[in-house]
């Protein structure tokens, strides 16, 4: 007998499910290493949950993007996050300025609530370029390098074929 309490479900009498025409869609690959265009589109404030180079418990942002101007990979979605951590700062400011949001020299000083500042680059909804890789230890998962202006951006083209060395 379990200890558990019964769960109450509510969901309309006719719950059914139709299938119809309705394709069964494959997991997501990670996307070629390239160029890709994003859009910000959401955030949500995180924290690392390993040991690692940072303490469990360090206080980031996650961010949201869909990839815009590259057909074949239009709305997929990319993730990062950036640690509100001294060593990690740059990092922040970077992708900050690289949105076109802020005016220049905005960034040179104190921010106050970050949270404000997330709100302000989703509303405006900059769009970003990004150069992506896979990730080296887990090669089902992309990693976001380097966030450019849009302007930086080369075209859906060069998305397969774009070096990322140095």
């Amino acid at each position: 007998m379990s200890d558990q309490s019964e769960v109450e479900v509510n969901a309309p009498d006719d719950f059914s499910v139709d299938f119809t025409d309705v394709e069964a869609a494959g997991g997501f690959t990670p996307l070629p290493r390239g160029q890709y265009l994003l859009e910000v589109v959401d955030w949500e404030i995180t924290e690392t949950k390993n040991a690692g180079k940072l303490p469990v418990g360090t206080q980031g942002i996650k961010w949201e993007f869909n990839v815009v101007e590259n057909e074949q990979y239009e709305d997929r979605k990319l993730w990062t996050s950036h640690w509100l951590a001294a060593s990690s700062m740059k990092y922040l400011k970077g992708f900050l300025e690289a949105t076109g949001v802020y005016e220049e020299g905005e960034l040179d000083a104190p921010l106050g609530d970050i949270r404000q500042h997330a709100d302000r680059v989703v509303a405006e909804t900059p769009r970003v370029t990004a150069n992506v890789v896979i990730q080296k230890d887990n090669p089902l998962y992309n990693n976001i390098v380097a966030f450019l202006p849009e302007s930086e951006y080369k075209g859906a083209q060069a998305s397969s074929s774009t070096s990322l060395m140095p």
